[in-house]
Protein backbone atom coordinates (compact mmCIF):
# COMPACT_ATOMS: atom_id res chain seq x y z
CA UNK A 1 0.00 0.00 0.00
CA UNK A 2 1.44 3.90 -0.94
CA UNK A 3 2.83 4.45 2.45
CA UNK A 4 1.49 8.03 1.45
CA UNK A 5 -1.63 7.52 2.48
CA UNK A 6 -2.84 8.45 5.71
CA UNK A 7 -4.13 6.35 8.45
CA UNK A 8 -7.32 8.59 8.02
CA UNK A 9 -7.41 8.11 4.53
CA UNK A 10 -7.81 4.23 5.10
CA UNK A 11 -10.49 4.33 7.99
CA UNK A 12 -12.29 6.52 6.11
CA UNK A 13 -12.04 4.24 2.86
CA UNK A 14 -12.81 1.54 4.82
CA UNK A 15 -15.69 2.96 6.27
CA UNK A 16 -17.14 3.55 2.57
CA UNK A 17 -16.37 0.18 1.65
CA UNK A 18 -18.40 -1.10 4.28
CA UNK A 19 -21.33 1.01 4.03
CA UNK A 20 -21.55 0.09 -0.08
CA UNK A 21 -21.24 -3.89 0.63
CA UNK A 22 -24.35 -3.49 3.28
CA UNK A 23 -26.14 -1.44 0.24
CA UNK A 24 -25.29 -3.84 -2.49
CA UNK A 25 -26.53 -7.47 -1.17
CA UNK A 26 -26.23 -9.25 -4.58
CA UNK A 27 -22.75 -8.46 -4.81
CA UNK A 28 -22.39 -11.90 -1.67
CA UNK A 29 -23.13 -13.85 -4.30
CA UNK A 30 -20.70 -13.00 -6.74
CA UNK A 31 -17.62 -14.79 -7.88
CA UNK A 32 -14.48 -12.51 -6.01
CA UNK A 33 -13.13 -10.86 -8.75
CA UNK A 34 -16.44 -9.79 -9.46
CA UNK A 35 -16.59 -8.41 -6.14
CA UNK A 36 -13.43 -6.60 -6.61
CA UNK A 37 -14.15 -5.10 -10.21
CA UNK A 38 -17.46 -3.46 -8.86
CA UNK A 39 -15.19 -1.81 -5.84
CA UNK A 40 -12.99 -0.51 -7.72
CA UNK A 41 -15.26 0.64 -10.39
CA UNK A 42 -17.15 1.97 -7.51
CA UNK A 43 -15.28 3.82 -5.34
CA UNK A 44 -12.04 4.94 -7.68
CA UNK A 45 -14.44 7.58 -9.21
CA UNK A 46 -17.15 7.96 -7.01
CA UNK A 47 -15.77 8.09 -3.23
CA UNK A 48 -12.35 10.14 -4.03
CA UNK A 49 -11.80 13.23 -3.79
CA UNK A 50 -12.29 15.67 -7.23
CA UNK A 51 -8.18 16.43 -6.90
CA UNK A 52 -7.18 12.88 -6.68
CA UNK A 53 -9.88 11.29 -9.43
CA UNK A 54 -7.84 9.77 -12.37
CA UNK A 55 -4.54 10.46 -10.24
CA UNK A 56 -4.55 7.13 -9.03
CA UNK A 57 -3.72 8.17 -5.46
CA UNK A 58 -6.72 5.69 -4.22
CA UNK A 59 -5.55 2.52 -6.47
CA UNK A 60 -3.20 0.88 -3.99
CA UNK A 61 -5.96 1.32 -1.05
CA UNK A 62 -8.24 -0.17 -3.15
CA UNK A 63 -6.17 -3.16 -4.31
CA UNK A 64 -5.56 -3.86 -0.41
CA UNK A 65 -8.37 -3.66 1.18
CA UNK A 66 -10.62 -5.07 -2.15
CA UNK A 67 -8.14 -8.23 -2.32
CA UNK A 68 -8.53 -8.77 1.15
CA UNK A 69 -12.70 -8.33 0.67
CA UNK A 70 -12.86 -10.55 -2.31
CA UNK A 71 -10.17 -13.06 -0.83
CA UNK A 72 -12.11 -13.85 2.24
CA UNK A 73 -15.22 -13.39 0.82
CA UNK A 74 -16.73 -11.26 3.63
CA UNK A 75 -19.90 -13.78 4.13
CA UNK A 76 -20.37 -14.43 7.75
CA UNK A 77 -22.66 -17.30 9.04
CA UNK A 78 -24.44 -15.05 10.73
CA UNK A 79 -28.39 -14.19 10.87
CA UNK A 80 -28.08 -10.45 10.88
CA UNK A 81 -27.16 -8.87 7.32
CA UNK A 82 -25.64 -5.94 9.15
CA UNK A 83 -24.27 -7.76 12.04
CA UNK A 84 -22.31 -10.57 9.85
CA UNK A 85 -21.07 -7.75 6.66
CA UNK A 86 -19.95 -5.30 9.09
CA UNK A 87 -17.99 -7.16 11.61
CA UNK A 88 -16.61 -9.08 8.89
CA UNK A 89 -15.70 -6.05 7.03
CA UNK A 90 -14.22 -4.64 10.51
CA UNK A 91 -11.90 -7.27 10.72
CA UNK A 92 -10.42 -7.35 6.92
CA UNK A 93 -10.23 -3.58 7.59
CA UNK A 94 -8.28 -3.63 10.87
CA UNK A 95 -10.71 -2.12 13.16
CA UNK A 96 -11.44 -3.83 16.50
CA UNK A 97 -13.71 -6.81 16.20
CA UNK A 98 -15.56 -9.15 18.58
CA UNK A 99 -14.92 -12.29 16.73
CA UNK A 100 -18.10 -12.88 14.66
CA UNK A 101 -18.06 -13.67 11.06
CA UNK A 102 -15.48 -15.74 8.79
CA UNK A 103 -11.59 -14.94 9.46
CA UNK A 104 -9.51 -13.77 6.44
CA UNK A 105 -7.39 -16.77 5.27
CA UNK A 106 -4.31 -14.20 3.79
CA UNK A 107 -0.74 -15.40 4.31
CA UNK A 108 1.30 -12.92 6.09
CA UNK A 109 -1.35 -10.85 7.40
CA UNK A 110 -0.83 -9.77 10.95
CA UNK A 111 -4.02 -6.69 11.19
CA UNK A 112 -7.23 -7.34 12.20
CA UNK A 113 -6.91 -10.65 13.50
CA UNK A 114 -9.64 -11.53 15.85
CA UNK A 115 -8.91 -11.86 19.48
CA UNK A 116 -11.39 -13.61 22.34
CA UNK A 117 -11.36 -12.00 26.00
CA UNK A 118 -10.18 -14.62 27.99
CA UNK A 119 -11.81 -15.42 31.74
CA UNK A 120 -9.30 -15.15 34.47
CA UNK A 121 -11.47 -15.79 37.11
CA UNK A 122 -13.91 -18.69 37.60
CA UNK A 123 -17.95 -17.58 38.18
CA UNK A 124 -19.36 -17.37 41.80
CA UNK A 125 -21.89 -19.70 40.69
CA UNK A 126 -22.80 -22.21 38.50
CA UNK A 127 -25.47 -24.72 36.09
CA UNK A 128 -27.11 -25.75 39.67
CA UNK A 129 -27.22 -22.70 41.19
CA UNK A 130 -28.72 -21.12 38.06
CA UNK A 131 -31.44 -24.15 38.53
CA UNK A 132 -32.28 -23.47 41.79
CA UNK A 133 -32.71 -19.71 41.17
CA UNK A 134 -35.16 -20.50 38.26
CA UNK A 135 -36.91 -23.55 40.41
CA UNK A 136 -37.77 -20.48 42.95
CA UNK A 137 -38.55 -17.95 40.44
CA UNK A 138 -41.29 -20.58 38.29
CA UNK A 139 -42.37 -22.94 41.44
CA UNK A 140 -42.05 -21.24 44.68
CA UNK A 141 -45.66 -19.86 44.30
CA UNK A 142 -48.97 -21.40 43.84
CA UNK A 143 -49.17 -21.58 39.88
CA UNK A 144 -51.64 -20.88 37.84
CA UNK A 145 -50.37 -20.61 34.06
CA UNK A 146 -50.11 -21.94 30.87
CA UNK A 147 -46.81 -21.56 30.16
CA UNK A 148 -45.21 -23.95 32.29
CA UNK A 149 -48.53 -25.92 32.96
CA UNK A 150 -47.45 -28.27 30.12
CA UNK A 151 -44.23 -29.06 31.98
CA UNK A 152 -45.81 -29.54 35.22
CA UNK A 153 -49.01 -31.96 34.27
CA UNK A 154 -46.38 -34.36 32.71
CA UNK A 155 -44.16 -34.28 35.54
CA UNK A 156 -46.84 -35.54 37.66
CA UNK A 157 -47.74 -38.36 35.39
CA UNK A 158 -44.37 -38.95 35.47
CA UNK A 159 -43.28 -39.39 39.08
CA UNK A 160 -46.65 -41.76 38.94
CA UNK A 161 -45.62 -43.79 35.96
CA UNK A 162 -41.67 -44.14 36.59
CA UNK A 163 -39.90 -46.51 36.44
CA UNK A 164 -42.26 -48.47 34.23
CA UNK A 165 -42.20 -45.48 31.85
CA UNK A 166 -39.88 -43.10 30.62
CA UNK A 167 -40.52 -39.30 29.81
CA UNK A 168 -39.31 -38.50 26.67
CA UNK A 169 -41.33 -35.24 26.03
CA UNK A 170 -38.98 -32.99 23.65
CA UNK A 171 -40.28 -30.17 20.80
CA UNK A 172 -39.99 -32.98 18.20
CA UNK A 173 -41.55 -35.73 20.01
CA UNK A 174 -44.32 -37.30 18.37
CA UNK A 175 -45.58 -38.70 22.39
CA UNK A 176 -44.42 -38.48 25.35
CA UNK A 177 -43.97 -41.33 27.73
CA UNK A 178 -42.74 -44.81 26.01
CA UNK A 179 -41.66 -47.97 27.60
CA UNK A 180 -38.98 -50.52 26.89
CA UNK A 181 -41.72 -52.95 25.34
CA UNK A 182 -42.63 -49.96 22.87
CA UNK A 183 -45.72 -48.86 24.29
CA UNK A 184 -46.40 -44.80 23.71
CA UNK A 185 -48.32 -42.84 25.88
CA UNK A 186 -49.50 -39.19 24.71
CA UNK A 187 -50.24 -36.25 27.50
CA UNK A 188 -53.08 -33.72 26.80
CA UNK A 189 -53.77 -31.15 29.84
CA UNK A 190 -56.38 -28.16 30.56
CA UNK A 191 -57.18 -26.28 33.45
CA UNK A 192 -59.99 -24.34 34.23
CA UNK A 193 -58.71 -21.36 36.11
CA UNK A 194 -56.53 -19.51 33.73
CA UNK A 195 -53.47 -16.71 34.64
CA UNK A 196 -55.67 -14.05 32.96
CA UNK A 197 -59.74 -13.10 34.53
CA UNK A 198 -61.95 -15.24 32.41
CA UNK A 199 -64.85 -14.83 35.09
CA UNK A 200 -65.73 -18.10 34.71
CA UNK A 201 -64.38 -21.64 34.57
CA UNK A 202 -62.20 -22.37 30.99
CA UNK A 203 -64.35 -25.15 28.99
CA UNK A 204 -61.49 -27.96 28.42
CA UNK A 205 -61.04 -28.77 24.77
CA UNK A 206 -58.20 -31.00 23.70
CA UNK A 207 -56.31 -31.70 20.86
CA UNK A 208 -56.26 -35.49 19.70
CA UNK A 209 -55.78 -34.39 15.63
CA UNK A 210 -54.60 -37.53 13.30
CA UNK A 211 -50.93 -36.23 12.07
CA UNK A 212 -48.91 -37.06 9.05
CA UNK A 213 -46.36 -38.10 10.91
CA UNK A 214 -43.79 -38.06 13.49
CA UNK A 215 -40.40 -38.05 14.63
CA UNK A 216 -38.45 -40.94 15.57
CA UNK A 217 -35.66 -39.95 17.83
CA UNK A 218 -36.04 -36.27 17.38
CA UNK A 219 -34.26 -36.58 13.98
CA UNK A 220 -36.06 -38.77 11.64
CA UNK A 221 -39.36 -38.39 10.06
CA UNK A 222 -41.74 -41.29 10.02
CA UNK A 223 -44.47 -40.54 7.57
CA UNK A 224 -47.20 -42.17 9.00
CA UNK A 225 -50.82 -40.66 8.66
CA UNK A 226 -52.66 -41.37 12.04
CA UNK A 227 -52.03 -41.30 15.81
CA UNK A 228 -48.74 -42.72 16.58
CA UNK A 229 -49.33 -43.11 20.82
CA UNK A 230 -51.51 -46.00 21.84
CA UNK A 231 -52.49 -44.56 24.98
CA UNK A 232 -53.45 -40.90 26.18
CA UNK A 233 -53.48 -39.43 29.14
CA UNK A 234 -56.14 -36.74 29.24
CA UNK A 235 -55.03 -34.35 32.88
CA UNK A 236 -57.57 -31.77 33.63
CA UNK A 237 -56.91 -29.50 36.43
CA UNK A 238 -60.14 -28.17 37.48
CA UNK A 239 -60.04 -26.18 40.59
CA UNK A 240 -61.03 -22.34 39.84
CA UNK A 241 -60.80 -20.04 42.58
CA UNK A 242 -57.72 -18.32 45.03
CA UNK A 243 -56.72 -22.11 46.18
CA UNK A 244 -56.07 -22.98 42.29
CA UNK A 245 -52.32 -24.26 42.45
CA UNK A 246 -51.32 -26.50 38.96
CA UNK A 247 -48.30 -27.95 41.06
CA UNK A 248 -50.43 -29.83 43.69
CA UNK A 249 -51.38 -33.59 42.28
CA UNK A 250 -53.82 -33.58 44.44
CA UNK A 251 -55.86 -31.20 42.19
CA UNK A 252 -55.32 -32.67 39.40
CA UNK A 253 -57.65 -35.65 37.61
CA UNK A 254 -56.90 -38.02 34.85
CA UNK A 255 -58.70 -39.85 32.05
CA UNK A 256 -57.18 -42.76 30.32
CA UNK A 257 -58.21 -43.42 27.18
CA UNK A 258 -56.70 -46.02 24.68
CA UNK A 259 -56.22 -44.14 21.42
CA UNK A 260 -58.31 -47.50 19.51
CA UNK A 261 -61.94 -45.62 21.89
CA UNK A 262 -60.88 -42.05 20.52
CA UNK A 263 -63.55 -40.63 17.98
CA UNK A 264 -62.11 -39.59 14.59
CA UNK A 265 -62.22 -36.13 15.10
CA UNK A 266 -59.48 -32.75 15.84
CA UNK A 267 -60.49 -31.73 18.89
CA UNK A 268 -62.92 -33.48 21.77
CA UNK A 269 -63.90 -32.11 25.12
CA UNK A 270 -63.94 -32.88 28.46
CA UNK A 271 -67.55 -33.79 28.30
CA UNK A 272 -67.19 -36.15 25.95
CA UNK A 273 -63.95 -38.18 27.23
CA UNK A 274 -65.98 -38.80 30.45
CA UNK A 275 -68.25 -41.03 28.25
CA UNK A 276 -65.20 -42.81 27.55
CA UNK A 277 -63.43 -42.90 30.88
CA UNK A 278 -63.75 -42.46 34.33
CA UNK A 279 -61.42 -39.53 36.03
CA UNK A 280 -58.85 -41.18 38.25
CA UNK A 281 -56.74 -39.27 40.95
CA UNK A 282 -53.18 -39.54 40.64
CA UNK A 283 -52.55 -42.08 42.82
CA UNK A 284 -54.84 -44.36 41.05
CA UNK A 285 -53.08 -43.69 37.75
CA UNK A 286 -50.40 -46.08 37.57
CA UNK A 287 -52.53 -48.91 38.04
CA UNK A 288 -55.44 -47.71 35.35
CA UNK A 289 -52.61 -47.07 32.85
CA UNK A 290 -51.90 -50.70 33.72
CA UNK A 291 -55.02 -52.28 32.84
CA UNK A 292 -55.22 -50.08 29.73
CA UNK A 293 -51.98 -51.79 28.56
CA UNK A 294 -53.53 -54.91 29.17
CA UNK A 295 -56.60 -54.65 27.37
CA UNK A 296 -54.34 -52.81 24.58
CA UNK A 297 -52.03 -56.37 24.66
CA UNK A 298 -54.85 -58.56 24.07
Amino acid sequence: MDKALADKDFLEMSAQIIQFLLSHSHLRCSPPHARYLSLTDHFGYQCAAPETRGSGAWKPLLKHLGRRFSEAGWHARMSSRFAGKGACARCFSGFPTSGFGRRPRIKGATEGHIEHASISTAPAFGIADVITKVSQVAFGKPLVTNVLRGHVAEAIIALALEPEWTWCSADYAGWDFERADGLRLEVKQSAAMQSWSTGKPSKAIFDVAARTGYWEGGTEWIAKEGRPAHLYVFAHHGVYGDHADHRDPAQWEFYVVPTSALPDVKQISLSRIKLIAAAVPMIDLATTVEKAVHAISR
